[in-house]
């Protein structure tokens, strides 16, 4: 998947990218932060986001970032794929 070649894509990542598609949100060029890197949901939605035909720029950001809100006000678009998170 990473390298743009078919491969299985878990449920949720799939999901928030039929989401996205259904309501019609401008994706290209947009600035996108994921929180959350788990290699189920967050890495996997962060690599679809950034690939051909979406064209997002990707920030992928976890509960040990610094500078969390300051990262999210900058985001067009926020998807949370985190378990828990503590600010």
């Amino acid at each position: 998947m990473s390298i743009g070649l078919s491969a299985f894509v878990s449920a949720t990542p799939k999901g928030i990218v039929e989401l996205l598609k259904r309501y019609k949100i401008e994706t290209k060029g947009k600035h996108c932060v994921v929180l959350g890197r788990s290699n189920i949901v967050g890495r996997p939605v962060s690599i679809l986001l950034s690939q051909k035909g979406l064209d997002c720029t990707v920030t992928v950001a976890h509960s040990r970032t610094e500078n969390l809100n300051e990262i999210c006000k900058q985001a067009d678009i926020l998807i949370a794929a985190i378990g828990s998170l503590v600010l």
